[in-house]
């Protein structure tokens, strides 16, 4: 009975050792190497932009990250060290940047590097083959690729630039599609408002690696989604065409062309502008601060953002206001001599000697000033308000881009908001009407300007 009980029981460990060593070889090998899954992370392409006719306006390209692994460093003060001269920045940088995701899964990799070199790939790449670097990980990532041949910053305010989201629009994303730590996405212009529709579905690879982090198969990938396309109403010949014209004459300024039938954007520029690839894969702090400090503001949409005297394109409104109001025809005559006298003070027009006796059809096409100091003074300030309003001045616009200011077009109740009186005065006298030109003009700088080189702005500035 003895023999037989060891005979069994050899019997079962020689059955079990067979099972462990030789059935479930591969299973136990991975174990007795400490080894585990590791699921990353493969980001998703964002959706292209392109303009009426199919020109792409914003595509992508490949790039690779350097990232730390904090789940299978043993010492990371020795890898940050490590990398930091590895790939030739300053180890207080790193730090910085490992510091700002501690509060992270440690399974999650932290960015050191965007956009990095091939030099700086393949001293990574190497030092891990050497298990030097264990923790450290390349990752090939899409980036976003701004290029419009000549010009790589043609529509730079239009389309904007992506950039790393931030603590708050995590805390505030919630919703169906909440953001993490790390993505990518929208900061400014078309890439803002559109952003969850361009950023797409990110997918997922499944890895098994050993102790030293070193990845030794692939268990299953799910393909990344790429996120909409979007097709703008914008020309890109005729942006490009606009964005010359300006740098041709050395202007900087706004300009925003529409089809009048249908109200749809052929162009939207301003300018200076900036270079939205500078942004794509992190943008440094000498190009931050360079952008922050330039005196012309580059990062200002000045087309959206911009409040400008509209000049002698207001005479527009004046008169849409004085017709429609039924205070003059188009018949309705005014002499000028060159100046007119209004509340004790002498206005000049632009033409010495004057343009003489000429009614609304001729005093817009000679853009007469004493013709509308006229009629403004017969309008008054609420109905110049009332038609301006209608014409889209000093509103919002409405346009799918962020950050829109409204102008500003004076009125008695803006007035009494402001100063606490409702009413416009000058020299003593109370009116109702235009009030004091020169308070008038400083207000809203309707008529200060009588010549704009491009075109109609539609905002007053206070």
């Amino acid at each position: 009975m003895l023999q037989a009980g060891v005979i069994v029981l050899f019997s079962a460990l020689a059955v079990s050792f067979w099972i462990l060593q030789v059935v479930q070889h591969a299973r136990f090998e991975e174990l007795a190497e400490n080894n585990h899954q590791r699921t990353l992370a493969l980001r998703a392409p964002r959706g292209m932009v392109f303009d009426r006719d199919g020109t792409a306006l914003v595509q992508n390209r490949d790039s690779y990250n350097i990232s730390i692994v904090r789940e299978h460093t043993k010492n990371l003060d020795h890898t940050i060290r490590m990398l930091a001269s590895v790939v030739g920045i300053q180890e207080r940088l790193v730090r910085e940047i490992v510091d700002r995701h501690r509060r992270e899964p440690a399974y999650r990799p932290i960015v050191v590097v965007q956009d990095a070199t091939l030099a700086q790939v393949a001293a990574v790449r190497a030092r891990r083959l050497d298990s030097e670097l264990p923790d450290v990980v390349v990752e090939q990532v899409p980036t976003r690729l701004y290029s419009n041949g000549e010009s790589q910053s043609m529509a730079a305010h239009l389309v904007g630039y992506v950039g790393e989201v931030s603590d708050a629009q995590v805390a505030g994303s919630g919703g169906a599609r909440p953001l993490k730590s790390g993505d990518i996405v929208g900061q400014m212009g078309l890439e803002r408002i559109y952003n969850a529709l361009l950023m797409g579905e990110d997918g997922a690879r499944r890895v098994v690696v050993n102790s030293v982090g070193r990845e030794i198969r692939t268990i299953e990938e799910v393909d990344p989604t790429e996120g909409k396309r979007l097709r703008l109403t914008i020309d890109a010949d005729v942006q490009r065409s606009v964005e010359e014209s300006f740098k041709a004459f050395g202007f900087n300024g706004a300009a925003v062309l529409m089809d009048p039938a249908n109200g749809e954007v052929l162009a939207f520029t301003s300018l200076p502008a900036f270079d939205p690839n500078a942004f794509a894969a992190g943008i440094d702090r000498a190009t931050w601060s360079a952008l922050n400090t330039d005196r012309l503001r580059p990062l200002i949409d000045r087309a959206l953002q911009g409040t400008y005297s509209p000049g002698s394109t207001f005479k527009m409104a004046v008169a849409v206001a004085a017709l429609e109001e039924g205070l003059i025809t188009p018949d309705f005559r005014v002499h000028c001599r060159g100046a007119g006298v209004f509340y004790g003070r002498s206005f000049k027009c632009w033409k010495a000697g004057g343009h003489g006796s000429l009614d609304l059809r001729h005093a817009i096409e000679g853009s007469c000033n004493v013709y509308f100091y006229t009629v403004g003074n017969m309008v008054g300030v609420d109905r110049i308000n009332k038609w301006a309003a209608f014409l889209g001045l000093g509103v919002k616009s409405g346009i799918d881009l962020p950050n829109e200011v409204a102008g500003l077009v004076p009125s008695s109740e803006w007035k009494q908001r402001r100063t606490g009186e409702r009413l416009w005065r000058s020299s003593g006298q109370v009116s109702r009407g235009m009030g004091r030109p020169v308070e008038w003009e400083t207000r809203s700088c309707i008529f200060r300007v009588h010549y704009i080189p491009l075109v109609a702005y539609r905002w007053c500035y206070s």
